[in-house]
């Protein structure tokens, strides 16, 4: 959850988030998917019987493929299900007065983090579909949901400013956040030199905000920094 609030960068992101975990419940998705579960419990063992019946020999590999298809069945029961929350999620979002156009934003970033880190949600034993094909569901719907002429927050700034002296990272490391208030002219590789002493550092800020590395900085601009407590 704190890994998550780092990453992302406005109260709009945030409701989509939290709508997203609130229609899993409101769905009863994790109800749903235990009730599967068992009942792939009871087949496993109606498969050791089976294999039971058929000689001692068969029993493990009767368990196997029975676990495996069970498995699978369950993983895309699972897809489903984030799909849904996705969907349901966005709409809370959007009802809360928050622009719905923001959540694919933050899916976009945790693809970039999920490339950097070598780890994804994709994959055919995944409950979480490809990261890619959910950012293009979600913006299908924004567009229907932000209609011209709403009054839509997204509330940035007043985000990150929540955001100082929040542990980044594993904590023994010793990295915090804090929200920086630019000055007209500053660019990112001057607060990674300035914070972190290498302005190397300036391409995870960028991650960080949703900016190009070579962004020169407006005055009074809220940026997401990151240094040694």
């Amino acid at each position: 959850t704190r890994g998550m609030l780092a990453v992302l960068n406005s109260e709009a992101e945030l409701a989509g988030v939290l709508g997203h975990e609130i229609a899993h419940v409101t769905q009863r998705h994790g109800a749903r998917q235990m009730t599967k579960a068992l009942g792939a419990q009871f087949l496993t063992l109606a498969a050791a019987a089976g294999g039971a019946l058929a000689g001692g020999g068969a029993i493990a590999p009767a368990i196997t493929l029975t676990q495996a298809v069970m498995s699978n069945v369950l993983s895309g029961h699972g897809r489903a299900f984030e799909f849904e929350a996705d969907e349901k999620g966005l709409y809370y979002a959007w009802k809360a007065g928050y622009d719905p156009r923001e959540a694919s934003k933050f899916m976009r970033r945790l693809r970039q983090l999920e490339r950097l880190r070598g780890i994804g949600y994709h994959g055919f034993g995944s409950t979480h579909p490809e990261t890619t094909l959910r950012i293009l569901k979600l913006e299908e719907l924004a567009q229907v949901l932000a209609r011209p002429g709403q009054k839509l927050a997204v509330k940035g700034d007043h985000y990150k400013a929540q955001l100082s002296g929040l542990v980044y990272g594993e904590r023994k490391e010793g990295y915090r956040l804090k929200a920086h208030r630019a000055r007209a002219g500053e660019t990112l590789p001057d607060l990674a030199a300035k914070y972190l002493g290498n302005r190397n550092f300036s391409l995870e800020l960028a991650l960080l905000n949703d900016l190009d590395d070579r962004t020169v900085l407006k005055e009074g601009q809220r940026i997401k920094i990151v240094r040694k407590k």
